[in-house]
């Protein structure tokens, strides 16, 4: 696949529209990390859109914990750009767990809803923030996807997906 524009550039934040075989030109003025997102929904005309990628919780690393009832921090989270997080692990049954960074003081966040694979659930933020529950899961890898909506405000959501059934 090779698509670009026979006229234009990119700008940042603004969609574009590929419709030619050119190259794609952009004008970066700051230092950064960039998110390019591709919208192939219409094979024929897929669109780009270039986003500074504003790193959520700089400089924390986030882990699942709790999860098979282990609260410290050897499951990991990667940071993939535009606020998700995402790890994939194994369950061995029935669990809980929330998303925190290595100290809890920044990044602690559950729900008390019992998670649903593929639906998503919004987080709550703090010391008091509930476990959250994973039941009836039995043996099975997980894809946990975790989405800062506001890190400002501690406006998050969660996503659990059975990597079986979904992917």
């Amino acid at each position: 696949v090779n698509v670009g524009v026979d006229s234009g550039a990119a700008e940042l934040g603004v969609p574009l529209v590929l419709d030619g075989g050119g190259n794609i030109g952009i004008n970066i003025e700051n230092d950064g990390d960039y998110l390019f997102t591709v919208d192939a929904s219409l094979p024929s005309q897929p669109i780009v859109t270039v986003t500074l990628d504003d790193t959520t919780y700089p400089d924390k690393q986030l882990y699942v914990r709790g999860f098979n009832g282990d609260w410290g921090t050897t499951n990991p989270m990667q940071y993939f750009g535009n606020g998700y997080y995402s790890v994939d692990l194994q369950a061995n049954g029935d669990s809980q767990f929330k998303v925190a960074e290595e100290d809890w003081s920044t990044v602690n966040y559950g729900t008390s809803d019992p998670i649903q694979f593929g639906k998503t659930f919004d987080l709550i933020w703090g010391g008091d923030s509930p476990n959250t529950p994973l039941n009836s899961v039995g043996e099975s890898e997980l894809r946990f996807l975790f989405k800062v909506i506001d890190d400002e405000n501690h406006e998050a959501t969660i996503t659990v997906f059975d990597l079986e059934t979904y992917f």
